[in-house]
């Protein structure tokens, strides 16, 4: 891999470090190989060690699990803060977006011009403002036939973001 800054490691994390700094604070990182350039973040908003990846010549941000047009966010409940993780990561990834022209999703189809990039991350702010004020978010993702599996996702995260509002 290799950091913002230029220098090079071995992949360890121990080597990692001073990867470069996104404006953010954010760290970015490079990959060290010989194919086009591809530029990466970490964050534990899905998952943990969740990535976007960014391949800049082309204008292509890969947001993982994360952007969809047909899933709400899932948000990785088993870390400390589940709901400030997936805005930490959110963020990230709208860093990354900012110069691209394609926005590849795991789950959904891709987006394409800054306009539909745009729309999906406000469509999955939307509903994780809903979610945090303790409201139930109008979102057509959780709606239609074969959604059983979301909304029991769904639900569970309400839930969680109704224990935390108590505590």
């Amino acid at each position: 891999m290799r950091s913002q800054s230029g220098s090079t490691n071995e992949g360890t994390d121990e080597q990692a470090a001073g990867a470069g700094v996104l404006d953010g604070g954010e760290e970015l990182w490079r990959l060290d190989w010989d194919g086009p350039e591809v530029e990466f973040v970490v964050h534990q908003g899905h998952a943990p060690g969740h990535l976007g990846l960014r391949v800049p010549g082309d204008g292509v941000l890969i947001a993982g699990d994360m952007c969809s047009d047909d899933e709400v966010p899932l948000l990785d409940l088993t870390g400390k803060n589940p709901l400030d993780d997936y805005w930490d990561g959110l963020s990230k990834l709208a860093w990354l977006a900012g110069s691209s022209e394609l926005l590849v999703p795991g789950h959904g189809g891709v987006a394409r011009g800054s306009g539909e990039i745009s729309e999906r991350f406000e469509r999955d702010q939307e509903y994780l403002q809903a979610m945090a004020a303790g409201r139930v978010p109008d979102d057509a993702r959780l709606k239609g036939p074969g959604r059983e599996w979301m909304l029991v996702e769904h639900e569970a995260m309400t839930k969680w973001c109704l224990r935390s509002r108590l505590v």
